[in-house]
């Protein structure tokens, strides 16, 4: 599945990233690029402002 998870670097999403990621599915993260991403988990990263999303879908 593909999934993008807004924010993904914070306590709570975080752990969520890492459980998706460890479950086998294609993640994509947005956020602000202001925290590093969980230990161990590599996967694309959107920055932005979570007020400009739409600029970035289609």
């Amino acid at each position: 599945m593909r999934v993008l998870i807004i924010g993904g670097t914070g306590a709570f999403s975080g752990r969520v990233t890492e459980r998706v990621v460890a479950a086998g599915h294609e993640v994509m993260l947005y956020n602000r690029g202001q925290r590093p991403l969980p230990d161990g988990v590599a996967v694309p990263v959107i920055r932005g402002e979570r007020s400009a999303l739409r600029d970035h879908a289609g």
